[in-house]
């Protein structure tokens, strides 16, 4: 039988803000999650891993292989700024696929950001982070 699901892929993401001091994305995460909540609901994209950091989003997504994943990112990236009265001014998106079978440790570096720009000391302690979304989960 032939197998007619369509073909994901992986990428890893980030929208950082044109100001690396800013604190705008953190300052409306409320914004910031329902903007991704829109364009998650218009379909097929799939979220792996997220930080949101003071100054950007990181994201590990799935997508289907005909998906624009820099349009997705442009969207996003346009109805923050808009929405936010052009507090959240993000640059140009950054995209990367994931190679089969590093998702695992694709989703431990997005989930490490904060760690990794001196936020905190571990992972689990920011509170931006689809860790905590994963661990309910879990449980």
């Amino acid at each position: 039988m032939l197998d007619l699901a369509p073909a994901r892929l992986t990428h890893r993401c980030a929208l950082l803000h044109e100001d690396r001091a800013s604190t705008a994305v953190t300052d409306h995460i409320a914004l910031v999650r329902s903007a991704f909540a829109a364009e998650s609901a218009r379909g097929a994209l799939e979220t792996h891993a997220a930080c949101i950091l003071p100054n950007g989003l990181y994201f590990v997504l799935g997508t289907l292989e005909d998906d624009d994943i820099c349009l997705r990112l442009t969207r996003l990236s346009a109805s923050l700024r808009a929405h936010s009265g052009g507090a959240i001014r993000l640059v140009a998106p950054a995209h990367a696929r994931i190679p089969e079978g590093s998702l695992a440790a694709a989703c431990r570096a997005c989930e490490a950001m904060p760690v990794t720009w001196s936020l905190c000391d571990r992972p689990e302690n920011w509170p931006y982070s689809s860790l905590h979304r994963r661990a309910i989960q879990a449980a």
